[in-house]
């Protein structure tokens, strides 16, 4: 029986990490955009960045914790058939594989519309290694909620 609530549960906690990670990278990207496309002062700049930064922050949480949760459902129904000793290195390889079919294929067609050197730098690179945390911090959050002895997380 697979431990759907268990996966969900490591998934969108990691999903919440992943999120607030990424909003801050999404966060300084768009801050040195503002800032080498010369937008215009207005005398509004504080506000605007106070809201670029709050929602930033709640679109990571919540879109973490969606993403997340399915993560970790389709992680816990995969889980026994992984290749891996641990939970740590079945959440790497999973992520991998996720990585290679969400941002690497599904993200190529996304190319089209966002230009391919976003593609290229932010579904390749920095996607490469968000899955890579986003996998191992499932894996090591799935041995803890496990219902037996508390595991660290490192």
């Amino acid at each position: 029986m697979f431990d759907y609530n268990r996966g969900a549960k490591a998934g969108g906690v990691a999903g919440i990490v992943i999120g607030i990670i990424n909003a801050f990278i999404s966060l300084i990207i768009l801050m040195g955009l503002a800032d080498i496309l010369s937008i215009p002062k207005t005398g509004f700049e504080g506000a605007m960045i106070t809201a670029l930064i709050i929602s930033a922050i709640f679109s990571g949480i919540i879109g973490g914790v969606v993403s997340g949760g399915i993560f970790g459902i389709i992680y816990a129904a995969v889980y026994n058939k992984l290749p891996g000793s641990t939970s740590a290195m079945k959440g790497l390889i999973f992520a991998i594989i996720y990585w290679l079919i969400i941002s690497a294929a599904l993200g190529y067609f996304l190319s089209s519309t966002y230009g391919m050197t976003y593609f290229i730098t932010y579904n390749l690179g920095f996607g490469f290694v968000i899955y890579i945390f986003w996998g191992f911090l499932t894996g090591k959050l799935w041995d803890r909620y496990g219902g037996g002895k508390e595991q660290p997380l490192i």
